[in-house]
């Protein structure tokens, strides 16, 4: 039955998609799922659908299949949610989607690790294949205090997010965390990773994540930019589900550019890191908090590489005489309208490109 789920999740043609119906991607749905639940799983969609008519499917009542379904919702295997006092039920992702969950509670355990190892040799598998992207999904959000006084748009600024949404919640950064079990993991702040809206009430109900007042995210938002955290959030405007706060040795989206050299892996912010050339100290405190590498020394006077620079700020945010900052792109990018348009703009490049020898 875990074979017969692995074609339901990866249906991609070609000799490309063969790597995603590889051993390592079946090791981790054996490790996740039971074989009760992976016939279950097997017969769900990716768009939430009310529990008859999964139950229609499977030719099962709905009784018998409801506490199947709460627990792989716990398990973090599936989403759940209510619309109209309907129950409704969907499979996720296993990346992004079932891998996060699996950590954002902060366990530690024997097979938590052993889940951390799995998913660490996906990674491995997949190689810069998996950052070759024609839409990125992440993408970067400035640090606001150090934005130039000109237009910015609603979906440039965190802040915005933050104070437009009815539920909030806050988990523990499941990259660092998984790093952490592989006895990798870096110091940064783990209690950081914020999800919004409906999933954000999942992420509560089943215990992935507490939920926070529009105070204590913003508060979230300023220890990161001091703990040198660069926000990712959807590459959309509306109806976002969650800001990552990143660091470049754990994070698994940053790893398309630090570890693969693939910046189009990531959608950079609107702004571009600029420098004061006759304040600069040439400190260097800039270069060392640049992931991207898109700093370096000339003269003895901090130098941006444009091709790299993928709008964070963080710099700004260190330079101790203010000669770091951040303008505006003469040419900007517009994201996706939302998360649904986004996520189906990926799913669609990415059975394309799959298909291609």
């Amino acid at each position: 039955m875990h074979h017969r789920l692995l074609a339901h999740m990866f249906p991609f043609p070609g000799e490309k998609g063969k790597k995603y119906k590889g051993k390592e991607v079946l090791d981790i749905l054996k490790e996740l799922f039971t074989e009760e639940e992976a016939v279950l799983a097997s017969n769900l969609s990716f768009a939430p659908e009310d529990v008859k008519t999964i139950a229609r499917r499977v030719g099962k009542k709905v009784e018998e299949i409801v506490p199947i379904l709460d627990k792989m919702a716990k398990k973090g295997l599936i989403y759940t949610d209510e619309k109209k006092s309907v129950r409704r039920y969907c499979l996720l992702l296993l990346v992004p989607g079932m891998m996060e969950l699996q950590f954002m509670k902060g366990e530690e355990s024997p097979g938590k690790v052993r889940l951390a190892r799995l998913f660490d040799d996906f990674f491995e598998m997949m190689g810069a294949d998996f950052y070759d992207v024609d839409t990125p999904l992440p993408r970067v959000l400035p640090v606001e205090s150090n934005i130039p006084p000109v237009l910015v748009l609603p979906y440039e600024k965190a802040s915005q997010y933050i104070n437009d949404s009815s539920y909030i919640a806050v988990s523990i950064c499941y990259c660092r965390h998984q790093a952490k079990l592989l006895g990798k993991g870096c110091k940064r702040p783990l209690d950081v990773c914020m999800t919004f809206g409906p999933f954000a009430e999942f992420a509560v109900k089943h215990g992935f994540g507490r939920k926070v007042s529009t105070k204590e995210a913003l508060e979230v938002i300023d220890r990161c930019e001091e703990a040198g955290l660069v926000h990712l959030t959807e590459n959309c405007q509306e109806k976002i589900t969650f800001i990552c706060n990143c660091c470049g040795c754990c994070c698994g989206f940053m790893r398309g550019i630090t570890k693969y050299d693939k910046p189009n892996s990531i959608a950079s912010s609107n702004f571009l890191c600029a420098v004061d050339e006759g304040s600069c100290s040439g400190c260097e405190l800039c270069i060392e908090r640049c992931y991207v590498k898109a700093l370096s020394m000339s003269g003895g006077i901090a130098k941006v590489d444009t091709n790299r620079c993928i709008g964070c700020g963080l710099c700004s945010v260190v330079c101790p005489t203010d000669s770091m900052s951040l303008v505006r792109k003469k040419k900007v990018s517009t994201p996706k309208k939302d998360s649904k348009e986004l996520r189906n703009t990926v799913m669609m490049e990415t059975v394309a490109r799959m298909s291609r020898k």
